[in-house]
């Protein structure tokens, strides 16, 4: 059982199967800039950022160990998904924070073309703009789950 329930490896696989229907599902523009956000934000956190927030949370709790040491203590006690403990949680909060980057950027892009901007000055708007919405929709998530713990 090594740190694994077995409704993680099935929540996983609903996961993906949803994802990819909701690539390949023809939607519109503003639907598919939401969707392509949450994918993205999920497989990012999923492939590199849980396990190396988990890494990176045993070497800061354990001062006493090298960064290497943290990483086996990981894997010889937990195994390799111990990397991934608490990913579902996780999962809600990327793939919002994805949708909400891509889909304002998306936006910020529309303004600055109807605006005459181009290139690399749209490019600058859009992600300052998009930064700027994906913090103001997510701080209070961020309150909450600082304020839980």
């Amino acid at each position: 059982s090594r740190g694994v329930t077995s409704s993680q490896p099935t929540f996983r696989v609903v996961a993906v199967v949803v994802c990819v229907l909701l690539c390949v599902v023809p939607c519109s523009g503003d639907m598919k800039s939401l969707v392509t956000g949450a994918v993205l934000g999920c497989l990012d956190n999923a492939l590199l950022g849980q396990p190396l927030e988990i890494w990176k949370t045993r070497a800061g709790q354990m001062s006493n160990e090298t960064s290497i040491e943290s990483l086996r203590y990981i894997l010889r006690n937990k195994g390799l998904p111990g990397l991934w403990v608490g990913l579902q949680p996780r999962l809600l909060e990327c793939s919002t924070k994805g949708a909400v980057l891509v889909h304002s950027r998306e936006q910020f892009l529309n303004l600055c073309a109807r605006a005459g901007i181009r290139g690399t000055a749209a490019g600058f708007i859009a992600g300052m703009g998009s930064g700027v919405a994906q913090t103001i929709v997510m701080a209070p998530t961020l309150l909450l789950v600082v304020h839980a713990n």
